[in-house]
């Protein structure tokens, strides 16, 4: 038995299971939250890695998805400020934005990341959870701990400032 077998033996079945159905999940919520691509693989295992630690204390009484967003939603977070520490660090500026006609879905990824990186934080994670992930608002406010109201005025503000940033052409500055 390979020493990896013998790992993955040693792990609770309902950890393995959360890993298995839910790493795909977490890796875009955390893109989409703003980490960059080359600390996925580190972010990802960090919320596993509370995922494990914390697994006992989890009681249901959200839904174990909801859980897994707050858990992200704090690891990227704190890797997003690490990250531009470091931009700043290297005086790093933001490319443009702006989808070009006919643009492949790559280019469009990578040009609604640099949207979402305009956006305040209170309002990225709003967009990211109800517009991407297709959370119910309801769930969204929970999550980012606010009230309904709060969250869907935070969706306004951000689709505002998404449509006159697209319509300047995607020049933010």
């Amino acid at each position: 038995m390979s020493s990896s077998t013998t790992a993955a033996a040693a792990l609770p079945p309902a950890f393995v299971t959360i890993v298995t159905e839910h790493t795909a999940r977490v890796w875009r919520f955390l893109r989409y939250q703003g980490v960059p691509e080359a600390d996925l693989p580190d972010g990802s295992q960090e919320v596993f890695l509370v995922v494990h630690r914390r697994l006992s204390e989890f009681r249901g009484d959200a839904a174990l998805t909801t859980w897994l967003y707050e858990i992200c939603l704090h690891v990227g977070r704190a890797r997003r400020r690490k990250h531009a520490a470091r931009r700043e660090d290297l005086g790093v500026v933001a490319e443009d934005v702006g989808v070009a006609p006919g643009a492949d879905v790559a280019d469009a990824r990578r040009d609604l990341l640099v949207l979402l990186d305009e956006l305040p934080e209170e309002q990225r994670v709003v967009v990211v959870m109800h517009e991407i992930e297709e959370l119910p608002m309801p769930e969204v406010a929970r999550i980012v701990g606010c009230r309904v109201f709060t969250a869907y005025s935070r969706l306004r503000l951000a689709r505002k400032r998404m449509k006159d940033i697209l319509e300047k052409g995607g020049r933010t500055r």
